[in-house]
């Protein structure tokens, strides 16, 4: 059914909303909650932590809320073995990748080793004359869903058009 990717989302989000006070620190809880309200894209959840600390915390907060409503998540990543590690032990996923070379993240490319997003782009070359409508039909092509080559697309279309 076409609302069934609403209805997935709003079934966790409630699940957030009903048991955040699971988590017996209210502040952790709270802030758990609110990733998990803020971080989510359909299934997938990608989050930063400043510290190894507040990630294992993090992560196993989520964990525990979304297995309370039944929601039992089945793959981590992470630049960091110590957090994986971690979440082995203490949690329920049942997949885990350290130091994948490269792994998709929200239709993007992710090195966890670099910590870097990576974009694949595939440029053909023009079948003769390069119009503004083959430069804007190339550009949205980018998949960009955190707008990170927004800057760049806008500005690379607008000099190739204005060049032919």
């Amino acid at each position: 059914m076409a609302c069934s990717p609403h209805n997935a989302v709003r079934a966790m989000h409630q699940c957030a909303y009903d048991n955040f006070d699971k988590i017996h620190d209210r502040n952790m809880g709270i802030m758990a909650r609110d990733t998990i309200l803020s971080s989510f894209y359909v299934d997938d959840f990608l989050g930063s932590c400043s510290t190894v600390e507040g990630a294992i915390t993090l992560a196993s907060n989520i964990d525990n809320i979304l297995t309370a409503g039944c929601f039992k998540l089945r793959k981590w990543n992470s630049n960091s073995a110590t957090v994986l590690t971690q979440m082995g032990r203490d949690s329920s996923p049942t997949e885990y990748s350290i130091d994948a070379a490269l792994t998709s993240v929200l239709g993007l490319l992710w090195s966890p080793v670099d910590d870097n997003l990576l974009f694949n782009v595939e440029l053909k070359q023009p079948d003769g004359i390069c119009t503004k409508r083959s430069v804007l039909s190339e550009v949205a092509k980018l998949f960009d869903p955190t707008g990170f080559l927004s800057p760049v697309a806008v500005v690379g279309s607008n000099s190739l058009v204005r060049r032919y």
